[in-house]
C-alpha cells in the first residue's frame, strides 16, 4: 500500500507539473498575440537561364520586417516585407562575355506559420504562404513583378517574456537571381 501511495503521489505531482507548464506557455502566448520581427537578410543567389543570357545572382544583403498575430494552437498569420540588393552576373551564351550589374528585390508575402515549443525558451517553426516579388535591374532594363509560393523553417530563442532572436531559412517557387534567403532577426511580442 505504501508503494502504491508513493506511486500515486509521484504521478499526481508529475501531472500537476506538466499541466502548470502548459498553462504557463498558454498564459504567455495569450498575453502577447501580436509580434514584430526585424531582420537582417542574406540572399544566397541563384542562376536563371534566359534565351540569350544566363543571370547568376551572387550573395546579397538586405532588411526585412514581419508583422504577425498568434491565432492559438501554435498557428499565426504574418505579413512579411523584405528588401535585398545583390550583384548579378549576366553571361552571354554566344560570346561568353560577362558583366556584373546590381539588382534589387522587394518582396511582400502573406504567410501562415506553425510554432512548436521545443523547450520553454526554444521554438521551431515552419511557414508557408504566397509572395510577390518586385525585381529591378536597371542596367538590364528589367522591372518585373513575379509571384509564387514561399516556405520557411527556423528557430526562435526567447530572451524574455517579450523578446526573442530568430534564425530563418526561406525558399520560394519564384525563379530569379535572388534565390533563397537566410535571416537573423529580433522579435518583439506585445
Amino acid at each position: 500500500m505504501n508503494k502504491l501511495g508513493s506511486l500515486l503521489l509521484i504521478s499526481s505531482l508529475s501531472m500537476v507539473s506538466v499541466y502548470a507548464e502548459e498553462m504557463h506557455l498558454e498564459e504567455h502566448a495569450s498575453e502577447n498575440n501580436f509580434y514584430v520581427s526585424t531582420k537582417a537578410i542574406y540572399s544566397l543567389g541563384a542562376s536563371v537561364e534566359e534565351e540569350a543570357v544566363t543571370l547568376k545572382g551572387s550573395s546579397g544583403g538586405g532588411l526585412g520586417i514581419d508583422v504577425g498575430y498568434k491565432l492559438g494552437a501554435g498557428f499565426s498569420v504574418e505579413l512579411d516585407v523584405a528588401y535585398v540588393e545583390a550583384n548579378i552576373v549576366e553571361k552571354d551564351k554566344i560570346t561568353l562575355e560577362e558583366r556584373t550589374v546590381k539588382g534589387s528585390f522587394t518582396t511582400s508575402s502573406l504567410d501562415v506559420a506553425y510554432i512548436h515549443h521545443v523547450t520553454h525558451e526554444l521554438e521551431a517553426f515552419i511557414k508557408g504562404g504566397y509572395e510577390y516579388e518586385f525585381e529591378k535591374i536597371n542596367d538590364l532594363d528589367v522591372d518585373t513583378t513575379n509571384s509564387g509560393l514561399v516556405y520557411a523553417v527556423g528557430i526562435e530563442y526567447e530572451l524574455n517574456h517579450t523578446s526573442a532572436i530568430a534564425l530563418e531559412y526561406e525558399g520560394t517557387t519564384i525563379k530569379g537571381p535572388r534565390g533563397s534567403i537566410a535571416s537573423l532577426g529580433y522579435v518583439y511580442s506585445f
